[in-house]
């Protein structure tokens, strides 16, 4: 049977932790395979705290590391990889819940493979329910893992790796040149060394279901440090990647176009201040430029409410269309301000750290 490392970074987590926790040693799998590193920094009182009210299994240990920049997930993750011992990797984060089986049917997946492989596990929102935000959160979820990823993954094509519940080899981790610290997106840049490192990235038919922000103000500070982090990731990898054996020209476009279109988000929304600068010209350069920016927001929101109103049936969310318009409008908003913030920050701040509360 493979052995397994966990890698669980934390930074300032409360009783929140508890749950994973519990739900990483509940997974199905024989104790002496599995090695978890909870790694804490060493000034994070914080976590500490909340680590010394749960006692933790044999299998588990907590590693300390210096608080020295840059201080991102993907230099904590470094840390862990020079520590561990086992043979096959994965990462969990704070609010992450594992199926009992994912283990199981992760070494099937990885034993059976030709060559080297590296499993992504589906990501499902638990909280799907509490607000309009969580609805539309958990429906890009769905729409990613369930349909997007899946069609890649037999197509044989390329994919973005989700930050958790993903599991590879370490040799081929560390021959890939595994995680970037000074990129605030670690999973993407990770996807891109593993492709570019002949590993096929494929589905594991296994759930892990986490929590997502409720709140705007968290929602876009997550969102900013995404976009921030495919920023850096499209600067280092995007020519160096095209037309590579790797990629070829489809797996180029597959994945690198949504990447592109999110990071050109805010560039789009400047044609509103061109229009408003030209406002004042002829009236059928004005009609002209008014037509165009309504019939862009019209077919935006047209194929985000359709999308939305797919996703929210199988998901069992239930709402009357124009509610679900609604949900898509606010959200529509909600991308452009998390995209203008994140362009601030790149320039300002791109190492910066926006946490997510949980």
């Amino acid at each position: 049977m493979a052995k397994f490392q966990h890698f669980f970074p934390l930074k300032n987590e409360n009783e929140v932790i508890h749950e994973t926790l519990q739900a990483i040693a509940n997974l199905e799998y024989p104790s002496a395979l599995v090695q978890v590193l909870v790694v804490v920094e060493e000034t994070d009182l914080v976590t500490q705290n909340s680590l010394k009210q749960v006692e933790l299994p044999s299998h588990f240990e907590i590693l300390y590391i210096p608080q020295l920049p840059p201080y991102t997930k993907g230099r904590a993750l470094l840390y862990a990889l020079e520590a561990a011992t086992g043979e096959y990797v994965t990462v969990y984060d704070a609010e992450s819940r594992p199926e009992p089986l994912q283990l199981q049917k992760a070494a099937f997946q990885l034993l059976n493979a030709s060559g080297e492989v590296c499993c992504q596990a589906k990501i499902q929102i638990s909280n799907r329910h509490f607000n309009w935000l969580t609805r539309n959160f958990a429906g890009e979820y769905y729409e990613w893992y369930e349909q997007h990823l899946v069609e890649l993954a037999a197509a044989g094509l390329p994919f973005g790796l989700g930050g958790n519940s993903f599991f590879v080899s370490k040799k081929a981790l560390i021959e890939a040149g595994a995680w970037d610290p000074y990129n605030v997106t670690e999973d993407a840049d990770l996807s891109v060394r593993l492709i570019q490192n002949s590993v096929k990235l494929s589905i594991l038919d296994s759930y892990t279901s986490e929590t997502c922000p409720e709140a705007m103000m968290n929602w876009i500070n997550q969102r900013t440090r995404w976009n921030k982090g495919l920023f850096i990731t499209q600067l280092v990898h995007l020519r160096k990647t095209l037309f590579t054996p790797a990629f070829k020209f489809q797996g180029w476009l597959s994945f690198w176009l949504r990447m592109i279109c999110a990071a050109a988000l805010p560039f789009f929304n400047l044609y509103i201040a061109l229009y408003m600068l030209l406002a004042n010209l002829s009236y059928f350069q004005t009609f002209l430029f008014s037509a165009m920016l309504w019939f862009m927001l019209a077919v935006n929101l047209l194929v985000s409410w359709i999308i939305n109103i797919t996703t929210y049936r199988r998901l069992g969310i239930q709402l009357s269309y124009p509610a679900v318009f609604w949900d898509s409008f606010r959200y529509l908003f909600l991308h452009i301000i998390a995209g203008y913030k994140s362009y601030w920050e790149y320039f300002m701040a791109p190492l910066h750290w926006n946490k997510t509360a949980h």
